[in-house]
């Protein structure tokens, strides 16, 4: 029988890659449906690639908030949707150094920073990305970028290996649903690259910053769930916010703020 090896395609689209979350927001794309459907939108950094915009498609009946935190109008993604399934791979991957809710999972730990309809939950997380087929019976096999494995979250040391440069055309398909033109990419604002982290100064703003810090760490049973409650506030800004998800800053800085 000939060998047909050779005449297998590429899709050309990034495949195996360690990603980290930068930004997450709810919005529109005109990828998909004219821009007529919210998605939620994850701005993906990677040391081996230009930052992506990863797009996730959640249902109709949604309504995004001005600036795309959050959406509201219903209580329940659609389990068919990509959310829905990114929400289900997160129920089966462990969170690294995380031994919270019931499992110990990425789904115990995002759903202990907020609600499944805040995009900020997602902010930070680290995963390995590949890209996958999803079998929809008589609507065909679909394809699409989802994690397999979680990498923990972005340390502030780690942070300008993330930072990315240019954007290029998002990846996405949603079946019974695509409106796919690579002539129109989605774009996404590059993302700049981080500073050299300075400690936080001793002035008035750290000090508010403390104050509002402090119950919860007394509150927290551990460094873990205060970092999860500190992030989840979202308060923190700049160095702040990369010193309280360096694991090791944020366990040094629990225990100051419990003595």
């Amino acid at each position: 029988m000939a060998d047909k090896k050779s005449f297998e395609l590429d899709s050309g689209l990034p495949d195996d890659y360690e990603v980290v979350v930068e930004r997450a927001e709810f919005g529109y794309r005109d990828v998909y449906l004219s821009g007529e459907a919210p998605l939620l939108i994850l701005y993906c950094a990677s040391p081996e690639m230009e930052v992506r915009e990863e797009l996730f498609s959640i249902g109709r009946g949604w309504d995004v908030v001005p600036g795309g935190e959050r959406v509201e109008g219903k209580q329940k993604f659609l389990a068919s949707s990509w959310l829905g399934r990114l929400i289900v791979r997160c129920s089966e991957l462990d969170m690294p150094s995380y031994e919270g809710g019931d499992n110990g999972t990425v789904l115990d730990f995002i759903a202990e920073r907020g609600t499944a309809q805040e995009a900020h939950i997602w902010v930070g997380l680290k995963f390995r990305m590949k890209r996958e087929e999803a079998d929809f019976g008589e609507r065909g096999i679909h394809k699409h970028i989802m994690p397999t494995e979680c990498l923990g979250l972005l340390t502030s040391t780690e942070a300008a290996a993330f930072a990315g440069s240019t954007n290029e055309a998002a990846d996405f398909s949603e079946v019974g649903e695509v409106d796919f033109d690579e002539s129109s990419p989605a774009k996404a604002e590059p993302l700049p690259k981080p500073e050299p982290e300075p400690e936080p100064k001793a002035d008035n703003q750290a000090e508010v910053i403390l104050e509002l810090l402090k119950p919860l760490a007394e509150k927290a049973d551990t460094a873990v769930a205060f970092q999860v409650a500190a992030v989840s506030t979202g308060i923190l800004k700049d160095e702040w916010l990369l010193r309280v998800m360096d694991t090791a800053k944020a366990e040094k800085l629990y225990e100051e703020l419990r003595e």
